[in-house]
């Protein structure tokens, strides 16, 4: 919102000034995460809990998502099941665009895999 006011100068002139008045939810500076961090790390056993956390700023949105790409869980925390599995931790920036980081955990038998990618937002 902006408001305009007259000013007088003493030469008998006009002058104008404006006034901005900015809202404190407006993001003025952000920037897309680079990474994630899956905490703890493995090896993770059955019941544990695994906590994501990311660079991105402001506050990024976290989500867990299974192999399939169904959603396990809306937070930053998941818990490990029982078997073979594929999780991965997506944190996704306030910018339009490609603006995320995400980091997989897999168990397939006694083996675990970490597969790390970051997405650029378009320049």
């Amino acid at each position: 919102m902006a408001f305009l006011h007259k000013l007088i100068h003493s030469d008998g002139n006009l002058g104008i000034i404006p006034t901005a008045i900015c809202n404190t939810n407006t993001i003025l500076y952000a920037e897309c995460p680079t990474s994630v961090t899956i905490s703890p790390s493995s090896p993770y056993t059955a019941g544990q809990t695994v906590t994501c956390s990311s660079d991105g700023y402001p506050d990024v949105t976290i989500e867990w998502t299974d192999g399939t790409g169904g959603q396990v869980s809306p937070t930053a925390t998941v818990t490990i099941p029982s078997g073979s599995f594929t999780y991965t931790c997506t944190a996704t920036g306030p910018l339009d665009g490609v603006c995320e980081a995400a980091e997989s955990i897999s168990v397939t038998g006694k083996y675990l895999f970490l597969i790390v990618y970051t997405a650029c937002p378009a320049t």
